[in-house]
């Protein structure tokens, strides 16, 4: 048995695909604003992160240079050491000396 597809028929089952289409195009544009706002999030991010990276990479040449400055520091005093020590001997005797006068 053959349908006859009636001009209602036909009316209808268009209106269907017309309404398909046109939910189908909203939702479209939908997926296409959020596509749209999570590229602009990702971009966002991504400038967040090569920032913070930045910010790490100064942090961390700043901090190689305090250690080297430490390190020279350290050296210095190492060096200065026997002129201290030099000194506070001669304190010391003279200290020593003033008590004994006395």
């Amino acid at each position: 048995m053959t349908e006859r597809w009636t001009d209602e028929r036909l009316d209808r089952l268009a209106e269907t695909v017309e309404r398909f289409i046109t939910g189908a195009e909203e939702r479209i544009e939908d997926l296409t604003a959020v596509t749209q706002a999570i590229g602009r999030d990702v971009a966002q991010l991504v400038a967040t992160q090569q920032q913070s990276s930045s910010e790490l990479n100064q942090a961390m040449i700043r901090l190689a240079d305090t250690q080297e400055g430490i390190a020279r520091l350290l050296a210095n005093l190492d060096d200065d050491r026997p002129t201290i020590l030099r000194k506070l001997n001669a304190i010391e005797n003279k200290v020593d000396r003033l008590l004994e006068q006395q």
